[in-house]
């Protein structure tokens, strides 16, 4: 948090969402941060991208970071066109990015516990 005040001047950022990739991962996601100060009246518009993959519309700059549950392996660094690939994953109308998140870390929970799903395998539908 300090390096986005220092680096982006923020005031006071925060989590402002998060969402699992196109590629049916569950072993990391991307971890979106915002200016909470940021608002429509301060002037800045409003971010197409976080109303796709935020937990409400934001105002101004995001910051997207690779992140996991804790013990998840992954690698930080990203390529801009994997992103682009994630987000667009969420515009189709067919992805809602709080069902696919909620059905990835089921799959990542029940891969944990013994007799749950096989590592490697993943579910594509509800329970």
């Amino acid at each position: 948090m300090d390096e986005l005040r220092s680096k982006l001047g923020w005031k006071s950022p925060i989590e402002v969402g998060k969402f699992y990739d196109h590629s049916w991962s569950s072993n990391w996601y991307y971890f979106v941060y915002g200016d909470s100060k940021t608002s429509k009246a301060g002037g800045k518009p409003m971010n197409e991208i976080s109303k796709l993959v935020c937990h409400s519309p934001v105002y101004g700059d995001l910051v997207v970071v690779r992140s996991g549950p804790m013990g998840s392996d992954y690698p930080e660094q990203f390529k801009r066109g994997d992103l682009a690939k994630a987000v667009e994953f969420y515009t189709d109308g067919k992805n809602d990015k709080d069902e696919v998140f909620n059905e990835r870390e089921f799959a990542r929970f029940s891969r944990r516990m013994e007799g749950g799903m096989p590592s490697g395998s993943t579910y594509h539908g509800s329970y």
